[in-house]
């Protein structure tokens, strides 16, 4: 019979417990075994595995070993007899669905969403209803201090989730659920990557099931650094390019990009609700396309369905950000149809990508 506490002399090292006559019996150890390959869609509020989406629309699910996958904890799963990919490999299988995404025709709805604007449980219902309502692909937002490039809706937002505490623990929270529904991309800012350092957020956020970060004003300075430590931690790094960029630029702007390159529809800070010059976007997303091979996504002031049915030609995929997240702070039961308006938009738009 086992006894809770010892009787007498001091306890062994190893893996022991204790008997009524304080003699150490060793316990056995399990041996580990690799869970077969999950191929079952979840249903709507499911935790589903990091790493794992589900279809987007028009895309059909990869099957892939969960022993190659982050676990639910956002740890790497340990490596086994069943696995003979190396711990350096194992992460660049985060970045699979989002080529898989840019290889299907159409442009493709991205929903930006920052995290840790509400509760856990709600914010993982809240992206599960976004999902189901046309989301191809997140972006989700580590909130600072000082988002220039953000208008007052994300400001404010940014500014109640820092107000709440634990921001990074949350963002990799909502990463692991979001990679779970749909390709996740992060967006912040070069402060908060380089508080955290850049190695350590880059492995939180990937083994959370990250596809990529995006750091919108990513000094030139830090810019290899940067690239080699997503790279080695499995994560695209796409690429903001301004409207304003000079042709001797362009080349040096789209050094080190993956995922996407990120054009801009407004020259305003997100939340702009104003009219659209697309011709000089279809300018600009043209000398990407003669720059680099890399996709592009256009957001910031597509602030309506119409607007995006309009920029979905020349483009990938078009993200919405202030409208999702005004509702997130309000209303969040608006959000799903809100997505669902906006999804039917780029369904319905031609397939053209060369021309306005």
């Amino acid at each position: 019979m086992l006894s809770q506490a010892r009787t007498s002399g001091s306890r062994l090292p190893g893996s022991w417990c204790w008997t009524s006559k304080s003699l150490p019996v060793p316990r056995p150890r399990r041996r580990a075994r690799c869970p077969r390959p999950a191929i079952r869609a979840a249903g709507a509020g499911e935790r589903r595995r990091p790493g794992r989406p589900v279809s987007a629309p028009g895309v059909q699910p990869e099957r892939r070993h969960p022993c190659k996958h982050p676990n639910s904890t956002g740890r790497r799963a340990s490596l086994t007899s069943c696995d003979s990919t190396s711990t350096k490999d194992a992460p660049q299988a985060t970045s699979l669905p989002l080529r898989t995404l840019f290889a299907q025709p159409g442009c493709r709805l991205g929903v930006f969403v920052p995290a840790g604007l509400n509760a856990a449980a709600a914010e993982r219902r809240h992206l599960d209803g976004l999902a189901q309502a046309g989301a191809a692909l997140f972006e989700v937002g580590l909130a600072h201090h000082t988002p220039f490039l953000d208008g007052p809706v994300i400001q404010n937002a940014y500014h109640r989730i820092l107000q709440g505490g634990r921001v990074l623990d949350r963002t990799v929270s909502a990463v692991e659920h979001a990679a779970g529904l749909r390709p996740t991309v992060v967006m912040t800012y070069w402060e908060p990557v380089s508080r955290h350092s850049p190695e350590r957020l880059a492995h939180l956020l990937a083994d959370a099931g990250a596809a990529g970060v995006m750091v919108v004003d990513l000094p030139d300075g830090q810019a290899a650094r940067w690239h080699d430590t997503a790279r080695n931690a499995g994560l695209h790094t796409p690429h903001l390019i301004p409207r304003t960029i000079p042709d001797a630029s362009l080349p040096n702007a789209v050094t080190g990009a993956s995922g996407w390159l990120y054009a801009p529809a407004s020259t305003a800070t997100t939340g702009y609700q104003g009219p659209l010059d697309i011709q000089p976007l279809a300018a600009l997303i043209q000398r990407l396309r003669a720059a680099s091979p890399l996709p592009v996504v256009s957001g910031v002031g597509i602030s309506t369905p119409a607007l995006a049915a309009r920029v979905a030609p020349l483009v990938d995929a078009v993200v919405i950000g202030t409208p999702i997240v005004r509702a997130l702070a309000s209303d969040p039961g608006r959000a799903p149809a809100l997505a669902a308006s906006f999804a039917q938009a780029l369904r319905a738009a031609p397939l053209t990508k060369t021309s306005a």
